[in-house]
């Protein structure tokens, strides 16, 4: 089902917060954060709205598990992007969830 403890990524530990403002280009950024996951992620996706996809997972598996989210700024017209990953074994995924956050960054800012 949905979330296990294992290897977890945050901000905190130079996660990567892609910026937006309301309108096309917000929606163009979160279409293709939606791409993405459904590219990258073996599992489902289990919500999909306007400020949060996540995917099931990772039970007791090495595949990572995914939240991205979208929260508006102060100002009402910015929004950060932000795509947490993790994984419910034992081993170690930190470089592997490094190189899906860069992975992440890049395709959602390509144009």
């Amino acid at each position: 089902m949905l979330i296990a403890a294992g290897c977890a990524s945050s901000n905190a530990t130079g996660d990567h917060v892609i910026t937006c403002t309301a309108g096309a280009d917000c929606d163009a950024k979160w279409s293709r954060a939606m791409q993405w996951l459904q590219h990258n992620s073996s599992w489902k996706v289990l919500t999909s709205t306007d400020t949060q996809l996540m995917t099931e997972g990772p039970l007791d598996t090495a595949k990572p598990a995914f939240e991205v989210t979208k929260v508006a700024q102060d100002d009402g017209r910015t929004f950060q992007i932000t795509m947490r990953a993790w994984c419910g074994t034992a081993s170690d995924c930190t470089s592997v969830i490094r190189q899906l956050h860069t992975s992440f960054e890049k395709y959602v800012l390509a144009r």
